[in-house]
């Protein structure tokens, strides 16, 4: 055994302000700049979900995840629920 003990891992929220520090580091300590350019990033992430999102057919998703469903043991209730929360348009239009 070692002398000493191996260090714990960052927490989550050690994690989050690290990577804060690195944004507004990124943007020559300017606060609103890092901020701008998180909320140009994720315009540009939803944008990016939404084209896959349209990419997939809603029956290939829905087999999908009703097989995964399933393969954990859920049952059909259970697999509706998951079609509602990630495809709750096309699922409420059924």
């Amino acid at each position: 055994m070692s002398k000493h003990p191996a260090p714990n891992p960052p927490s989550d929220a050690d994690q989050l302000d690290a990577a804060a520090d690195q944004a507004i580091a990124a943007c020559g300590g300017d606060v609103r700049g890092a901020l701008k350019a998180m909320i140009v990033a994720n315009e540009y992430l939803e944008t990016e979900l939404v084209k896959l999102q349209s990419a997939v057919s809603s029956g290939y998703a829905r087999q999908v995840r009703a097989a995964a469903a399933r393969s954990q043991g859920l049952g059909r209730r259970m697999t509706a629920c998951i079609d509602i929360l990630f495809n709750p348009v096309e699922t409420l239009k059924r």
